[in-house]
């Protein structure tokens, strides 16, 4: 372990901003956000995170939902992407 090393960082994180998921089609006509694909997106990010071997943890920042047409849906996309950050294990919100 080189801690205490000048220029060895003491720990590494990642961070991911504004998922906004939503299990529903896109908004093409106000904002061109397509929903569906932020969780496949998200799990880019965290692999490539993974793959670095030295991330310690990942941040997230800003929404991680969008909102869906009823709360149950809501908090059903919120355990979506909890889902897959839960994959590498390591979370830190805001």
């Amino acid at each position: 372990n080189d801690v205490g090393v000048p220029g060895t960082p003491l720990f590494r994180f990642g961070v991911v901003a504004d998922v906004q998921y939503a299990d529903r089609e896109p908004d093409k006509a106000e904002k061109d956000i397509y929903y569906r694909e932020a969780i496949p997106t998200l799990r880019k990010a965290i692999d490539a995170f993974g793959r670095r071997g030295d991330v310690g943890k990942v941040v997230h920042l800003g929404d991680i939902v969008d909102g869906n047409e009823t709360v149950e849906k809501t908090k059903q996309d919120f355990d979506d992407v909890l889902e897959a950050f839960e994959e590498f294990g390591r979370l830190g919100m805001h």
